[in-house]
């Protein structure tokens, strides 16, 4: 519905809106202490958003919609996934030949915050550095990653890794994705004009 102009009608864009948009939601259920911060609340949330968003995208549906259409967006999606996917393999590559954590970035804070976050029950979390008191600096990005690797089934040490390759694959698929719609519209443009001319 955003991003109706798109080809992939912003398939690659639902993954970083989603996450985003559902981590709100949930820190603030979170905070209030009305669901507790574990795998099985975090599942149950996903499946209720995506059932929620089946029923918009059936609403909106147009059933008179071509097959040729439905074709050609299927092939702009899967073109949008194999871009995703070979950076964060390419991500994940290059993040395998430096997984440690030293002291040459601020990664002990983020490991640290992210660790602290995955094993809370609700937040606001209790700050590793300062304890008795919760974190005072701002830890979304921290409790993004300890989400998503609670979905993943994964531990912090492989989350934090994780998250790295899956924050560079966004990094790099979003833009390809923007750059690849203008150029599109930029061409049919041209064409347009070409054929006006004649």
């Amino acid at each position: 519905m955003i991003f109706k102009k798109f080809n992939d009608k912003g398939w690659i864009f639902s993954k970083l809106i989603g996450i985003g948009i559902l981590g709100i939601i949930l820190w603030l259920t979170f905070y209030m202490k009305i669901l507790s911060f574990s795998i099985a609340s975090c599942w149950i949330a996903v499946i209720l958003f995506g059932i929620f968003g089946a029923i918009i995208v059936i609403s909106k549906h147009n059933k008179q919609q071509d097959q040729t259409q439905l074709c050609e967006l299927i092939k702009e999606i899967l073109k949008s996934e194999i871009v995703f996917c070979v950076a964060l393999i390419a991500f994940t590559y290059l993040r395998n030949f430096n997984v440690s954590i030293n002291c040459d970035t601020e990664k002990y804070m983020d490991f640290g915050y992210m660790n602290s976050i995955f094993y809370s029950k609700y937040m606001p979390v209790e700050d590793i550095w300062f304890s008795g008191h919760s974190i005072n600096y701002y830890y979304f990005g921290q409790y993004i990653s300890a989400f998503v690797t609670k979905l993943s089934f994964l531990n912090p040490p492989e989350g934090y890794n994780m998250m790295i390759a899956l924050i560079g694959a966004l990094s790099f698929s979003l833009p390809c994705s923007i750059g690849y719609n203008l150029g599109l519209k930029l061409i049919e443009d041209k064409m347009r004009k070409q054929k006006r001319g004649k």
